[in-house]
């Protein structure tokens, strides 16, 4: 596929999405459904890890012919209807919580393995009880993101199964091996580097409705 068949795909389909509206109009409603679920009585730090799991294992993801990078929202399947009232069921937990640069190189050097187990010594190690919460729900929260990353693997292959085109299924069986890859483990290539540097930053925007920035992607890349 060539660019000006690929921008001839893609272009219209962004151009849609800007028209009809932003993130946080989209997906504060699902959001907001997800956080009346969660238990109030746990840790804020768990709430918010368990809401962030959950919202990452529903929310409606899109992928299709001539997309070299997995993390968007399918925005056919969701509801326009409203904004719904995200600040009455989404606790505050204070500090930062958007607005800031996500930690994309040690994600990149360790991949979600590698900070699991970094994560493990250190509760394993703790006995701190704040500290100990802040663990576990970092670790429910990159269970999510390895969630995520398979859906999406799951949608390449199959894309790549049923693609007529050979350029298609070439592609999207490239961005499956890749996606089988990152970001449970380290990042390889460059385009593992790129795809796993999008997904967080999709992640992170979906699950916060928030924005955040990339960091200094011409040192960590």
């Amino acid at each position: 596929m060539n660019l000006d068949e690929r921008l001839g795909l893609l272009l219209p389909r962004a151009l849609d999405v800007s028209r009809r509206d932003q993130v946080f109009g989209i997906v504060s409603p699902r959001r907001d459904a997800i956080w009346a679920e969660i238990d109030r009585d746990q840790p804020i730090q768990m709430q918010c890890a368990l809401a962030e799991r959950e919202i990452m294992r529903r929310v409606p993801l899109g992928l299709s012919a001539g997309e070299l990078l997995a993390g968007r929202l399918d925005v056919d399947a969701l509801d326009f209807a409203g904004q719904g009232n995200v600040e009455s069921r989404v606790p505050f937990p204070g500090g930062q919580t958007a607005h800031t640069a996500l930690d994309t190189g040690k994600l990149l050097s360790l991949g979600i393995r590698g900070i699991e187990s970094d994560l493990r010594n250190r509760l394993g190690s703790s006995s701190k009880q704040s500290a100990r919460e802040f663990y576990q729900s970092a670790l429910i929260s990159l269970q999510g993101f390895r969630e995520l990353a398979t859906r999406f693997r799951l949608m390449a292959a199959e894309l790549s199964a049923s693609a007529e085109d050979p350029g298609v299924a070439s592609e999207m069986g490239r961005l499956a091996e890749v996606l089988g890859r990152v970001p449970d483990d380290p990042a390889s290539t460059f385009y593992e580097a790129i795809q796993v540097t999008h997904l967080l930053q999709f992640a992170a925007t979906v699950t916060v409705v928030g924005l955040y920035g990339p960091g200094r992607m011409d040192r960590y890349l």
